[in-house]
C-alpha cells in the first residue's frame, strides 16, 4: 500500500467526519479511491505513531508553498465568495475572447474615469494611465487631487510591465462598471460624479481644473459648471430659494459661515432669515473675529451641500436666474 495515502487518510480520520468530509469533497474521483482503499486497509492506530505523524504533517504545512495563478484559478477562487453569475460578469464567461478595453475610452472619458479612480491604490491608477491614450492620461492627471497626483506621478516613472491575468481583470472590472452603461447616460453620471468632486474643492482649484477643460472641451467645461455650487453663488439664486435653503440650516451654522463674509453676501442672507435669527447673528457678528478660519470654510461648504442636495430633491433651483426675471416671492 502507498505510505503517502496511507498517512493522508489517517490524518483525515483523524480530523473526523465534519472536517474530513469538507476535504475529501475538494479531492479528484481518483484521489478519493486511494483514500477509500487505504482508509478500508488500516488497522488500529498507535496513539504514539498518531501525534508523530500530525508534528510531520505540520512540519509540512509550515513550508512556503507553491501558488499557482491563472483564470481558472482566480475563477475558483471567486466561485467561493460570490455566485457563479457575478464570477462571470466580473470575469466574463468561460472560453469567450477577450478584447482589451482601453480603445473604448476616448475623449471625454476623463468625466467618468477620474471619479472612479478616486477610490482605487495609486498603483492601480499608475497602471491604468499607462494603457490609456496619452492625451487622455495626461488630462486625468491634471484632474487629480494633489495629495493623489503625487504619487501617481512618481509611480509613472517606474512603473513595471504587469502579468496578463491582473491586466484582464483591471480591465473587465472596468468594463463592468463603467462600460457596459448607455454612451449618454455614462456621460451623464460621469459628469455629475465629477461636479462632486470638484463642489469638495477649493474655489482655486475648481478654477485650475475647469480652465483646463475648457481649452479641450468647451462645451462640457459649460455643462458641468452648472452642477457646481459654492457658498459664494447664494448670491445667484431666486430669493425665494435662498429662503428656503436658510429654512434648513441652524442659526449657528450661519453665524459661522458669515464671519469675515463680504457685506454683499452678509446682506443678501441675512435677508433671507427671520427677523430674531437676523438679530441675533448680527449681534454676535459684531463682536466676533472677521478671521476666516477652518471651522468658517467648513460652515460655508456645509451650508453649500445643504443647497446640493435641496436642488438634487428639486425643492430649488440653483441656476443662476434668466437677466430680468424677479422672483414673486422678493417683489
Amino acid at each position: 500500500m502507498n505510505e503517502r495515502a496511507s498517512k493522508a487518510a489517517i490524518i483525515l480520520l483523524a480530523l473526523g467526519g465534519s472536517l474530513g468530509s469538507r476535504l475529501i469533497k475538494e479531492f479528484e474521483p481518483g484521489e478519493i479511491r486511494k483514500f477509500a482503499n487505504s482508509a478500508a486497509s488500516l488497522d488500529e492506530i498507535d496513539p504514539t505513531f498518531l501525534g508523530n505523524l500530525v508534528d510531520e504533517f505540520s512540519l509540512e504545512m509550515s513550508k512556503p508553498a507553491l501558488l499557482r495563478g491563472g483564470d481558472q484559478q482566480t475563477r475558483n477562487f471567486l466561485a467561493e465568495a460570490m455566485p457563479s453569475d457575478q464570477v462571470n460578469k466580473i470575469l466574463g464567461a468561460e472560453d469567450v475572447p477577450f478584447t482589451p478595453v482601453w480603445q473604448s475610452f476616448a475623449a471625454g472619458s476623463e468625466n467618468s474615469l477620474v471619479p472612479y479612480l478616486l477610490d482605487e491604490h495609486p498603483q492601480t491608477i499608475t497602471f491604468i494611465l499607462t494603457k490609456l491614450d496619452l492625451d487622455l492620461s495626461a488630462r486625468i492627471v491634471s484632474l487629480l487631487p494633489r495629495e493623489l497626483r503625487d504619487p501617481v506621478t512618481r509611480r509613472l516613472l517606474k512603473m513595471q510591465s504587469v502579468e496578463a491575468e491582473p491586466s484582464k481583470l483591471v480591465q473587465l472590472c472596468l468594463q463592468a462598471d463603467l462600460l457596459t452603461q448607455a454612451d449618454t447616460g455614462l456621460e451623464k453620471e460621469g459628469r455629475a460624479r465629477m461636479a462632486t468632486l470638484l463642489n469638495k474643492m477649493d474655489k482655486e482649484q475648481i478654477e485650475m481644473i475647469l480652465e483646463g477643460l475648457q481649452a479641450a472641451r468647451p462645451g462640457e467645461a459649460a455643462a458641468l459648471r452648472k452642477l457646481l455650487f459654492s457658498f459664494e453663488d447664494i448670491v445667484k439664486l431666486d430669493q425665494k430659494y435662498r429662503l428656503i435653503l436658510f429654512d434648513k440650516v441652524q442659526t449657528e451654522q450661519v453665524m459661522l459661515a458669515l464671519r469675515g463674509a463680504e457685506a454683499e453676501i452678509k446682506e443678501i442672507i441675512l435677508s433671507s432669515l427671520g427677523a430674531r435669527a437676523r438679530r441675533m447673528i448680527e449681534s454676535e457678528l459684531n463682536d466676533a473675529a472677521a478671521e476666516v478660519t477652518k471651522e468658517v470654510i467648513a460652515a460655508r461648504r456645509a451650508i453649500a451641500e445643504t443647497a446640493l442636495r435641496l436642488a438634487s430633491a428639486g425643492e430649488i433651483s440653483i441656476e443662476e436666474p434668466a437677466a430680468g426675471e424677479v422672483s414673486k416671492d422678493a417683489a
